[in-house]
């Protein structure tokens, strides 16, 4: 808004309203004070210059769905693509392979599988020793 100056009481007309909080955070208004949604993080801070507040609320991982055979980086990083919030697994003890999602291969002297999953440890299976 505006305020412009005026000769009668009160010696002014219009006034300011308050800045509504940004994308991705909450609050009554920017003076009041806005939080990150869930699964965001940061800081909003009012400001006397457009657009009347500084920060921003960034997404974290939390809200980042890993394809299976990846595990979760901590839900507090900031990101939202499977390069920033997801970690390769290794393939496990007595296999060989790039990683679990690319795919395990088991050791000479062992037989079985590995097999991608979306839960910790992030494979199901595994190699065993043949007798």
């Amino acid at each position: 808004g505006s305020v412009v100056a005026t000769k009668t009481s009160p010696f002014f007309s219009g006034g300011c309203k308050a800045v509504a909080c940004p994308a991705n955070s909450h609050g009554t208004d920017v003076p009041s004070g806005c939080s990150c949604d869930k699964g965001y993080t940061g800081a909003i801070t009012a400001t006397t210059s457009s657009p009347f507040f500084s920060g921003a609320c960034q997404a974290t991982c939390s809200l980042f769905t890993c394809p299976v055979g990846f595990k979760p980086k901590p839900s507090e990083t900031v990101g939202n693509s499977q390069a920033l919030c997801c970690e390769a697994v290794a393939c496990p003890t007595n296999s060989k392979g790039e990683d679990v999602a690319k795919g395990c291969s088991c050791d000479a002297g062992f037989a079985g599988s590995v097999i991608a999953i979306a839960q910790s440890p992030y494979y199901q299976n595994g190699c065993t020793a043949v007798k």
